[in-house]
């Protein structure tokens, strides 16, 4: 009977407007004959019907529909307000332009109720819901909602772009908003486009929670850019609200996180800040398609950033970070006369263990003014803080490439001596491991003044205890496969480098590593440090079965120290290594 009673309806609607429209045009145009009256009308009843329901709505509970909605705003309106109930399927079948956030509540806020709802676009065509959003404001803003499914399809000619096209700095404006405890939802297949310039949000951000935090969110197989040429300074931006609501459990893979960045503020392809926990993020790939410059002093470029003393847990595996693209060829660039720094990864969470595996940081060529001594420097790979984790444990992080010569160029044009660090991590009183990994394929062009120092693996920390065990450092088929200074280029200062470089105070083991065709050029003067223990002291130190070879070394003074040890270790074993 409601079904009837609709199909009446909408007859009735459909008439009415073909009435309204027929007598238009023959007051506007009385001399067309019947049949150019016909077409006529014929063309502003389909305009009607395509501007009247880009949107169409059908539920299982409530008003069932298809109903049609010009904006997905008022479909959502039409579910808070508890026309649709049940189970809500949102078919996008025209593009829309949103004048106001579409923001759904969730289900029992108001008359709303529903168990789940998804939108998807159909009709064999791409599809687009795109706005200038209110500065501040969400293009699709989930308050509380759970169990929501946004999926862009990618097959039989279907695709789905969510587009924000506010250009601010207000906190908040964003593409997509998780908000008051949204939870169990899904957004996959997607385009997902925004420009907001604040270091305090995202295009997609996960924003403040009430009682339990946004939990169990996923965003996967999705493209995350800028609107046209507009960047955004965060692609995923995470604050919490507390230790008690943090933002946990939530997932970003297999998507390509492209050309975030702002030339005067710090920025990262996923940025969690504060009061998150329990992420995975795994088998993105982030990369810049074309060069970015900076324009001011101070800067920090990352692709992830865990920032978060709140809580640990997380899973950072399989991602690719450089490139020009998601198929890994080209290079990202980064340019500019202005003090930046770069970091690929970089964590700092307390707490339970994480993990940091299988990701891969190459393709990249980086310049800048900066000249940093202290560690992480001025370019640094991975990046621990105050954590315990386990680096390569289960798979190989590779950074740069043990294949292919200067996979990651570094120039600074600092006076200063400028620190390059592959894997820098500074633990107080925890244990982590770094196993397995692959650095090598690392240079630097041109010459800061005073000398470059690369280190591949840093470590330190008060009571830090550390087991760096069978990594390779270098290559064995490339020749000065990491390379501090550059041949011919005069430098006034030190140029160094540390395959391994301890100074952390617990117990140290440092076993069946390689570290093969490594070089430092400098003019002046020039350390090679094959494997370097200042810490340790009263502790056990084991540095036995590694393998330090073709070392490479030039310039006005030269020191090398294959294997050195500067502190009195409580326990001291140097063995079976092969020199």
């Amino acid at each position: 009977m409601n079904a009837l009673l609709n199909e009446n309806f909408l007859f009735q609607s459909l008439s009415n407007v073909i009435g309204k429209l027929t007598k238009r045009v023959e007051v506007l145009y009385p001399v067309f004959s019947s049949s150019k009256r016909l077409v006529v009308t014929s063309f502003f009843l389909l305009t009607s019907i395509f501007s009247f329901g880009q949107v169409s709505v059908t539920a299982t509970i409530g008003t069932p529909g298809p109903t049609s909605y010009t904006t997905l705003k008022l479909a959502f309106d039409a579910v808070n307000a508890g026309t649709h109930k049940g189970s809500i399927t949102i078919s996008i079948i025209g593009n829309t332009t949103e004048t106001a956030s579409a923001s759904l509540n969730a289900s029992g806020t108001g008359l709303s109720s529903y168990t789940a709802l998804s939108i998807s676009p159909s009709g064999g065509a791409s599809r687009t819901i795109t706005g200038a959003i209110a500065a501040g404001s969400a293009l699709i803003n989930l308050n509380g909602a759970d169990n929501i499914t946004i999926d862009g399809l990618n097959s039989a000619g279907n695709s789905l772009s969510l587009t924000n096209t506010r250009v601010s700095a207000t906190a908040g404006t964003s593409t997509i908003r998780f908000i008051g405890d949204a939870s169990n939802n899904i957004i996959q297949n997607c385009t997902i486009a925004g420009s907001e310039t604040t270091a305090s949000s995202g295009t997609i951000f996960f924003s403040t929670g009430t009682t339990t935090g946004n939990d169990s969110n996923s965003v996967t197989n999705c493209t995350i850019t800028a609107a046209g040429s507009n960047l955004p300074t965060n692609a995923i931006y995470s604050a919490g609200t507390s230790v008690a609501v943090d933002n946990s459990g939530n997932s970003i893979s297999n998507c390509s996180i492209q050309d975030y960045f702002n030339s005067t503020v710090s920025s990262a392809g996923i940025l969690v800040n504060s009061n998150s926990a329990s992420w995975t993020i795994t088998n993105n790939k982030f990369f810049q398609t074309s060069t970015r410059t900076t324009a001011k002093n101070s800067l920090v470029i990352r692709a992830i950033r865990i920032n978060t003393a709140s809580g640990g847990n997380y899973s950072i595996t399989n991602n690719t970070i450089g490139f020009a693209n998601a198929l890994g060829t080209g290079n990202t660039i980064y340019n500019g006369s202005f003090t930046t720094s770069f970091r690929g990864i970089e964590f700092n969470a307390n707490a339970t263990v994480s993990s940091i595996q299988g990701n891969t940081i190459s393709g990249i060529n980086f310049t800048t003014s900066n000249g940093v001594a202290s560690s992480p420097g001025i370019f640094s790979g991975i990046v621990v803080r105050s954590a315990a984790v386990n680096i390569g444990t289960t798979s190989a992080n590779t950074i740069g490439s043990t294949t292919v010569a200067n996979a990651i160029v570094v120039t600074s044009s600092s006076a200063n001596s400028s620190r390059i660090d592959g894997i820098y991590v500074s633990s107080i009183s925890t244990t982590s491991s770094i196993q397995n990994n692959n650095i090598g394929g690392i240079s630097t062009s041109g010459g800061a003044a005073n000398g470059y120092s690369i280190i591949a693996i840093n470590t330190t920390g008060t009571l830090g205890n550390f087991t760096i065990n069978n990594n390779t450092i270098g290559s064995s088929t490339i020749p000065n496969s990491i390379v501090s200074g550059t041949s011919g280029i005069t430098t006034s200062g030190v140029c160094n480098f540390y395959g391994i470089l301890n100074n952390a105070t617990g117990t140290i083991s440092i076993t069946n590593n390689s570290i093969l065709k490594c070089a430092v050029f400098g003019t002046s003067t020039s350390f090679y440090y094959g494997i370097h223990n200042i810490g340790g002291i009263g502790k056990a130190v084991t540095m036995d079965n590694n393998t330090i070879d073709d070392a490479s070394l030039s310039g006005g003074t030269d020191v090398m120290r294959v294997i050195y040890n500067g502190i009195a270790a409580s326990n001291l074993s140097i063995s079976n290594n092969t020199l």
